[in-house]
C-alpha cells in the first residue's frame, strides 16, 4: 500500500492515438477488476472524448505478493498494447482536486 495521499498503488490508463481505445484489453481488464472488490479500492476517471479512462487502484491491505500478482496479471492484461499504460506508486493524473 501506498503510504503518499497522492499516489495510487496502480494507475491504468486507456488511452487513444485516434483510434479509440483498446477495448479487448479494457473489456479484460475490467473483468478482473470486478472479481478485486475486496482487494482494491479503485477511482475510475473517465477525461477523453474517444473512451480514455484512468483507474486509480489502491490496494487494501499490504500484502506483497498480492501486489506482485496483480501487477502481473495487468501486464497480461496490456499484453504489449501502445494504447494501456500501467504506473506504479503513480498519481492519477486525471483526478481532480477536491473528489
Amino acid at each position: 500500500m501506498v503510504n503518499d495521499p497522492a499516489k495510487f498503488d496502480f494507475v491504468i490508463s486507456f488511452i487513444s492515438i485516434g483510434t479509440g481505445i483498446d477495448q479487448t484489453s479494457h473489456n479484460r481488464f475490467a473483468a478482473y477488476l470486478a472479481s478485486l472488490t475486496n482487494e482494491v479500492t479503485c477511482q475510475t476517471i473517465h477525461w477523453g472524448m474517444e473512451g480514455e479512462v484512468d483507474y486509480c487502484i489502491n490496494l487494501n491491505v499490504g500484502s506483497e505478493d498480492l501486489r506482485e500478482k496483480i501487477r502481473t496479471k495487468f501486464m497480461a492484461i496490456q499484453n504489449g498494447s501502445r494504447r494501456v499504460t500501467i504506473s506504479l506508486n503513480a498519481p492519477c493524473s486525471h483526478l481532480r482536486q477536491g473528489k
